[in-house]
């Protein structure tokens, strides 16, 4: 992939809105060593801006326009055939185009005493291009010469579009001087439109929430969970998918070497996905257990001085999963 990107700031009506605005051109190319497979490379300009306005120290607006892409991973250009379960094939698509999204937001946001923060924000997403999973069902599918029977075939396509209208939320606050609690909500209505199939209109919403906690001693202890909701398909529906981590963290030596545990889902051996699938003539269900429960063991020490300064440009779009290990993978929008 090759990238330029032009960025400039500006000022509107005597200070009054403060403006972002950038343009980003790239062009991508892909290639596979499979015989007669050609991927087809792309050029694209996305540009960008945001509008602030700054009402005292603590408040703030800002209108925000982002043209985003989704590029297809190699798994799904990938015109292997997975046969592993020989009624349940998957392929890659070679001809997949990139989702194209354009994201509009309109946000307030507060810095209260103490350290407390708060986002509120309206969005609007319209993705087009779609990047969806398509299954079909065969009575006989013929794969390499051989033939298999009563096939389900999972393959990625660019299909219709994708709007999505919600509200995004984060607070952050300082309970006590040893307690601080965060939490990052997004809930949205998402349709899928699919020609020649009926719209599809569905709720979803994402739930982060991190707790922490300083003991004395320089001893810390924190905890994250992560609940995203089930989502409608243009052919049944996604799982649901929950997890949660416990860290804790003892400083030694003047605050130079620490060492902590953590552990993924401790008392839960899987996390279990349920899903549906349904089309002409079939209808399927599905189960898919993860492995999810870890435990890990880290040990640190720090050379020399980090000064780190906070920025006071608060991040419409907080994810506090970095603060914890997360094994989990997204793959959804």
């Amino acid at each position: 992939m090759y990238a330029g990107y032009l960025s400039a700031t500006f000022s509107l009506f005597n200070g009054f809105i403060d403006g972002k605005a950038g343009l980003r051109d790239e062009y991508t190319s892909t290639s596979a060593d499979f015989p007669g497979t050609n991927i087809p490379g792309y050029n694209t300009v996305a540009p960008s801006a945001v509008l602030s306005h700054k009402i005292d120290a603590t408040q703030s607006f800002k209108l925000s326009y982002t043209y985003r892409i989704e590029r297809p991973e190699y798994r799904d250009l990938n015109p292997f055939y997975d046969i592993s379960d020989p009624h349940n094939i998957s392929t890659g698509n070679p001809n997949l185009k990139p989702e194209i999204g354009h994201n509009y937001e309109f946000g307030y946001s507060k810095t209260f005493n103490k350290g407390a923060d708060l986002y509120i924000g309206g969005f609007y997403r319209h993705n087009t291009n779609d990047l969806q999973s398509y299954t079909t069902f065969y009575d006989t599918l013929s794969v390499g010469g051989n033939q298999y029977n009563n096939v389900f075939l999972d393959q990625r396509y660019n299909i219709g579009t994708q709007t999505t209208e919600g509200l995004s939320l984060f607070g952050s606050v300082q309970v006590t001087s040893k307690l601080t609690l965060r939490s990052n909500i997004m809930l949205a209505n998402r349709i899928n439109t699919n020609p020649g199939n009926p719209t599809v209109h569905g709720f979803t919403s994402r739930i982060n929430l991190n707790a922490t906690y300083q003991f004395p001693h320089d001893f810390t202890a924190e905890i994250f969970g992560v609940y995203h909701s089930s989502q409608r398909t243009i052919q049944g529906n996604r799982p649901a998918f929950g997890f949660y981590n416990v860290a804790v963290r003892k400083q030694f030596m003047k605050k130079k070497m620490s060492l902590g545990l953590t552990a993924s889902d401790p008392f839960s051996q899987y996390i279990n996905q349920r899903s549906t699938t349904s089309g002409t003539s079939f209808y399927q269900s599905n189960l898919r257990q993860l492995p999810f429960r870890s435990f890990g063991v880290t040990l640190s020490y720090r050379f020399g001085k980090l000064d780190v300064k906070k920025d006071k440009n608060r991040d419409n779009n907080r994810d506090d999963s970095n603060s914890m290990p997360d094994n989990s993978d997204s793959g959804g929008k």
